[in-house]
Parts: C-alpha cells; sequence; structure tokens
C-alpha cells in the first residue's frame, strides 16, 4: 500500500501543533487588559479618636480628690472654705498674674505682627511698591555701570603710572651709568697726575737729602761734622738734638716712600696710589723739617762765636761744609716746600674727588632704587586689579542688583506657596505661643474639676506655692469612674478629655463624664504597668452603682474642618525604583513643623483644668500620632487617567480614615484599591493600600469600636499598642 505522509513530516506537524499550544496558553496566562481603580474623593470634615478603658464605678464618699496648681505664684485670693459646697470649674483660689498678664499682651502683638506679615505676602502689589522695586533696580544698574566705569578708569591709570614708572626707572639707570663713568675718567686724571707728581717729587727730595747727609758727616764718617756742632755749640744744645731726631725721621720716611715709588706704577691701584701720594707727602714733610732745623744750627753757628771757646766758626774743620750748606739748605727748602704744597694739593683732589663722585653716585643709587621701588608698587596694583576675575567692588553691585531683581520679580509673580505655607506656619505658631501664654494665664486661677464639697484648705493669703501643691481636699458630690489603664493609652489621657461611658449591667445606659485626674505614679502587677484614671460621672441616674463594671470611651484628639482621605489610599512606601527621602521635602512641611503644627491644635483643644499633668498631656497626645511621621504616600487619579504619587504629611487617624496636613487639595481622586483582571480566564486580582498601611505602620494599633474585652483582646495579641476608638 503506498504511504501518504513521510514520517519526517508528521513529526515536523506534531512539533509545530505543540509549539503552537505552548504559545496559546503562555499568551492566555500572561495577556492583562488595563487596570481598573477603586477611588476615592479628598473631602474636608471632622476627625476624632478615642481610646476605649475598663473599670468600676466606685462611691462618691470614697472619691477623695487633691487639687494642685499647675503654675507656681503667690496666693492672693481664697474664695472657698472648708465645709463649702463647689460646682466644677469654680475658682478655688488665685495667684498672682502680673508676669502672666504681661505674656498673654506680649503673644498678641506677635501673633497681630505674624498675621499682619502674612496679609502682606499675600495681598498684590500696589503701583507704589512695583515703582519702589522697579527703581531700586534701576539704581543698582547704575551704581554698577559707574564702578564698572571707574575700574576701567582706574585700570587705566595703573598702567599708565607703570609706563611713567618703567621710564623713571630707564632715566635713572642712565643717570647712575653716565655719573660713573664721568667719575671714572676724573679719579683716573686726577691719580695719573698723582703719580706724575710724586715721580717728580723725588728729584728734590733726593738731592735735600743728600744734603742733610753732606750738612751731618762724610761719606766716611757719617756725623763727623754734626760731632764737630756739638763741640762748637755744646754737647746738650737743644737745637741740635732736634736736628738729630728731624734728620732720622726724614731718613726714614723717604725710606718708605721710595720703596713705594719703586712698587707703584701709574697703572696700579687706586689703593696704591693714594698709599704712595700720603708716604711722599709725609716724607717731604719730614725733610723740610730736618732742613729747617739744619739751617738753623748753620745760622747760629756762622752768625754766633761758639760758647764754649768763644772761638769763630772758620777755625774748624767743618767751616767749608757749613759754608757750603748755608747756601744749599734754603734752596732744598724752598724746593722742597713746593713739592710739598703740589702733593698736598693732588691729596685733596683725590680726596674731595673720591667724596663728590662717592656723594653723587650715591644719591644716582637711591634715586634708581627709588624708582625702582616706585615701579613695584605700580606693576603690584596693576596686578591686582587684573588678577580679579570680578573686582570685589564690582561683585559686591552684582549681588545687590541680583537681590533687587529677584525682589522685583517676586514682587510681579507674588510669594511662592512654601513662602506662605512657611508665614502660616510663623502665624500657627504665634498663635500657639498665644494658647501657652493664656492657659498658663488660667493656670492662675485654680478652680473645682468636680463638683463636690472643700473638705481641707492646705494653703494661705500670701503663701509662695509651687506647682504640684496639695492645696485643696475634694469629696465628689457624684458616682465616679475608676478605670485601669496600660502605661500607653496613660500616656494620651488628659485631665479634662471627654468621655462617654456604658455599664454592662445597664446596656441602654450612656452617661457623659469628664477625666477629673490621672495617677502620676503606675502600680506594676506581674511586669504590667497600669495607672488609675478617674472620670467623673455628670448623671445621676440611680440605676448607676457603686461596684459595677464601666467601659469609658476617652476621646483623647481631634480635628475640625481638615482634609479627609479613607486609610486604604495611605501607603508607607514609594512605588518609584529610587528610595524617597521625607514627605516634607515635596510638601513643603518639614517633620518639625508637623509636629508643632499637632501640639498646637491639641493645646488649642485642651480645656484648662486643675491637673499639672495637662500641658505634657496635650503636647503627648499631639505628637502621639507624629510616631508615623515616617514618609506617606497617595496615589491620584488624574482626569486623563494617569496615576501620579505623591508625598503627604498625615496628621491624626481613626478606624477609616487620615487626616492630610500637606500635600493634596480638596477634591482630589485618590486611588483605594486596584483591581487587575486576565483577559482569558476572567478571574481578578484585587489589591489595596489598605492592607499595606495596616501592616506597614508602625506599631499595634486598635482603630474602630468594640467592648473592652475585644480591646484586651487584641492589645495581648499585638503587645500592647496604640487603641483608637469610636
Amino acid at each position: 500500500m503506498k504511504k501518504i505522509f513521510h514520517p519526517k513530516f508528521l513529526w515536523a506537524l506534531v512539533g509545530l501543533v505543540a509549539v503552537g499550544g505552548i504559545w496559546y496558553i503562555y499568551a492566555l496566562n500572561h495577556s492583562t487588559a488595563a487596570p481598573s481603580y477603586t477611588t476615592a474623593k479628598v473631602t474636608r470634615g471632622n476627625l476624632v479618636v478615642s481610646v476605649m478603658e475598663s473599670g468600676q464605678v466606685i462611691p462618691s464618699n470614697k472619691t477623695a480628690l487633691q487639687v494642685s496648681p499647675q503654675a507656681s505664684g503667690t496666693v492672693t485670693t481664697i474664695p472657698v472654705k472648708a465645709g463649702q459646697q463647689v460646682n466644677a470649674g469654680d475658682t478655688l483660689a488665685t495667684l498672682d498674674d502680673t508676669t502672666a498678664q504681661a505674656n498673654v499682651v506680649a503673644a498678641q502683638n506677635s501673633l497681630a505682627t505674624a498675621k499682619n506679615s502674612l496679609a502682606q505676602l499675600i495681598a498684590p502689589p500696589t503701583p507704589y511698591a512695583l515703582t519702589q522695586a522697579q527703581d531700586a533696580v534701576a539704581q543698582a544698574q547704575r551704581a554698577l555701570q559707574t564702578q564698572e566705569d571707574s575700574n576701567h578708569t582706574q585700570l587705566q591709570q595703573d598702567q599708565d603710572a607703570v609706563t611713567q614708572a618703567q621710564n623713571a626707572v630707564t632715566s635713572a639707570q642712565n643717570t647712575l651709568n653716565q655719573a660713573q663713568t664721568t667719575t671714572g675718567q676724573n679719579v683716573s686724571t686726577y691719580y695719573t697726575k698723582s703719580y706724575t707728581d710724586v715721580s717728580g717729587s723725588f728729584v728734590n727730595l733726593s738731592a735735600a737729602l743728600n744734603d742733610l747727609t753732606s750738612f751731618m758727616g762724610t761719606s766716611l764718617q757719617q756725623n763727623e761734622w754734626f760731632t764737630g756742632y756739638q763741640t762748637y755749640l755744646g754737647q746738650n744744645n737743644a737745637l741740635l738734638t732736634d736736628t738729630q731726631t728731624t734728620y732720622t725721621a726724614a731718613q726714614a720716611a723717604y725710606a718708605t716712600a721710595f720703596n713705594d715709588l719703586q712698587t707703584t706704577s701709574a697703572t696700579s691701584s687706586q689703593t696704591d696710589i693714594t698709599t704712595l701720594v700720603n708716604d711722599t707727602v709725609n716724607a717731604a714733610q719730614a725733610i723740610a723739617a730736618a732742613l729747617t732745623d739744619a739751617n738753623n744750627v748753620t745760622t747760629q753757628i756762622i752768625n754766633n762765636p761758639s760758647p764754649t771757646t768763644n772761638f769763630n766758626y772758620s777755625r774748624y774743620v767743618f767751616a767749608s761744609t757749613l759754608n757750603t750748606m748755608h747756601t744749599a739748605l734754603p734752596s732744598d727748602i724752598s724746593a722742597v716746600n713746593g713739592n710739598i704744597s703740589t702733593l698736598t694739593t693732588d691729596q685733596n683732589n683725590i680726596t674731595s674727588v673720591g667724596q663728590t663722585n662717592t656723594t653723587t653716585l650715591q644719591a644716582d643709587e637711591s634715586a634708581l632704587a627709588a624708582a625702582q621701588q616706585k615701579l613695584s608698587e605700580a606693576q603690584q596694583t596693576l596686578s591686582v586689579l587684573q588678577n580679579q576675575t570680578i573686582p570685589a567692588s564690582i561683585a559686591t553691585l552684582q549681588e545687590t542688583l541680583t537681590e533687587k531683581q529677584q525682589a522685583l520679580t517676586q514682587l510681579q509673580q507674588g510669594p511662592t506657596q512654601l513662602q506662605i505655607q512657611a508665614q502660616q506656619i510663623v502665624v500657627a505658631n504665634t498663635e500657639n505661643n498665644l494658647q501657652t501664654a493664656e492657659t498658663n494665664l488660667s493656670y492662675d486661677t485654680i478652680t473645682s474639676p468636680i463638683a463636690g464639697i472643700v473638705s481641707a484648705v492646705n494653703i494661705q493669703l500670701g503663701q509662695n506655692v509651687s506647682s504640684g501643691t496639695d492645696s485643696f481636699d475634694l469629696i465628689s458630690a457624684s458616682n465616679m469612674a475608676q478605670l485601669t489603664v496600660n502605661e500607653v493609652d496613660a500616656a494620651k489621657i488628659k485631665t479634662g478629655d471627654r468621655a462617654t461611658l456604658t455599664f454592662d449591667a445597664l446596656p441602654n445606659v450612656h452617661e457623659n463624664g469628664t477625666v477629673t485626674s490621672v495617677d502620676t505614679t503606675g502600680t506594676v502587677s506581674q511586669g504590667v504597668v497600669t495607672y488609675s484614671v478617674y472620670v467623673s460621672i455628670n448623671g445621676n441616674d440611680p440605676q448607676i452603682k457603686p461596684g459595677m463594671s464601666a467601659t469609658a470611651n476617652i476621646i483623647t484628639a481631634s480635628a475640625n474642618n481638615v482634609l479627609l482621605v479613607p486609610n486604604a489610599a495611605i501607603s508607607y512606601t514609594s512605588s518609584n525604583s529610587k528610595t524617597s527621602t521625607a514627605s516634607s521635602s515635596a510638601t513643603g512641611f518639614s517633620t518639625a513643623a508637623r509636629a508643632q503644627f499637632l501640639t498646637h491644635r491639641a493645646q488649642q483643644q485642651a480645656t484648662p483644668s486643675t491637673s499639672s499633668a495637662t500641658a505634657a498631656s496635650a503636647t503627648t497626645a499631639a505628637t502621639a500620632p507624629a510616631t508615623i511621621a515616617q514618609p506617606a504616600y497617595v496615589k491620584i487619579l488624574k482626569s486623563d487617567n494617569t496615576v501620579t504619587e505623591q508625598p503627604v504629611v498625615i496628621g491624626l487617624s481613626n478606624a477609616t480614615m487620615t487626616e492630610i496636613i500637606s500635600g493634596l487639595s480638596e477634591g482630589d481622586t485618590v486611588i483605594t484599591g486596584t483591581q487587575n483582571a486576565k483577559a482569558s480566564a476572567g478571574s481578578s486580582n484585587s489589591t489595596s493600600s489598605a492592607q499595606s498601611a495596616t501592616n506597614q505602620r508602625p506599631g499595634g494599633t486598635f482603630i474602630g469600636g468594640g467592648n473592652a474585652a475585644q480591646v484586651n483582646q487584641y492589645r495581648r495579641a499585638t503587645g500592647g499598642g496604640v487603641g483608637f476608638g469610636g
């Protein structure tokens, strides 16, 4: 029989069918339709947060209450006495409130200023303000242009100063060079002449010294004639003694000068020539002195007979020499004196020209140094101006112009939302300060928290009391509920909080009440800390008996006329890939500002009472929701069906709703749930951010109504948490 299909073809067909089936199943499981959302509107309304506590009714005669002031001061009035019946709110005593009154006035003034600033901020600018801002910009522009022109002029002046200083340095250098050249020429001329004069003088000096030697003796006996002179005039003749001394000095001086002449030439250094001139002058002066003494001896001998023998000199052997010297010595004196005059002039010329040249050169060198210093200063001044990227004067005026332009732009555009919010926070803070001041003023009046009888007055007029001083003892006129409260809830309850009471034995009876006191010291039992909280029962229903079990729903916080969203809309993690920072960066409302806002609102809601813990409790109640100060996010559904994640700042929460402090506007549409439908199966996957909110919100939280057993069961399951009721 003939085969219709080849086996290979059959296997290929089977594989194709298998691939198609797999693809079909994958498409069924992964094809999705557009998601659908559950939404809600952002609304404005009131929000109440409460805790539910249980206890027992106690009789009035067992309800002794101690009343203490919440402030320190001097007691000014005590309008009640022991045994007197009072109503809740009656004045028991007053303290000096002078300081508190002044603080209220100051806070009122600060609030008025803050509100005025806010009004000015949001008010449109007046034509006069715009004109002033525009004029300020124009004036800043003119000042900047003037300074730029001045800087340009200064730069040109500094450049000119450098050029002038450079020219002055060149001129001073040329003057110094010329002086050095001229000085060298003058000095060379004088030194050449001095050397020539010295060389010429040695002719006369040598001849004169030879004559002196002949006067003293012969070549065979140097002092032969001088001995004869001593015989003629006497051994102790002073003139002969001086002659011998000056002759010896002349020989020595001549030898020194002659030695200099032999070692010095016309090309020798100026120092050597100066030495030669000085030594030659000394030799000439010494020879002149010896010639004078010898000539005086000759004259005395020739003109006078010997004092010892009374003979004439002609009888002595030295007569011929004496006659010769009598003629030669005066001629030698004249010639040597001429040499002395010439050489002394050379000395003076050398000294003078040296001093003159030194003075001239020093002056020229000083002038050059001064010119160089002035050039350096001018260059430095110019360098500072040139190296400035933006001169300091220009930078300052540019900053001023920028500030004026920004001020004009801000005035024209109006304040930003952040600026308005910042000033609103300032107003809120000043309102808070005023509320605090008024609260502190109210603390100077001690009032009765309950209706009852004053059993004891423990203070006196004029006494200085401090906060917490036991001032009055009261006995309640009605039954009260004594509640046992765990430490978490006790931190939220404060004196004056309103409460609604129910009774297990009386299901149809509901009474209003007020927290009258909270124990300041807890009781520890099996490791659990509890506090007693006392709530007055306002009604006098005779069915309510001491010992009955009572449950009190105590309002711990509330917010009126605030923005609200369902709890399901709140998420505490961002869906963006990047980890988000605190939501305050996006909303312009910092965590600190949020805490201040909540504290302020709580203090506004707090009813002044006699409990010293009121202020602390108000703060605690306000900041308790601040434990949720982690970033919070809400998804907004836009009109074009696009979804935007918005960081928000949240406030109080109860069983269903959460307060929005910042980040949303009334009427915004928020997503509370998402449904993703599979295209094939028709089944749906539904998620709600409420689950995320419940699971991720920090701390155990009971939200909603319920009896005491339910509350306690929840606390045991969560390890103790915050109970939000109502």
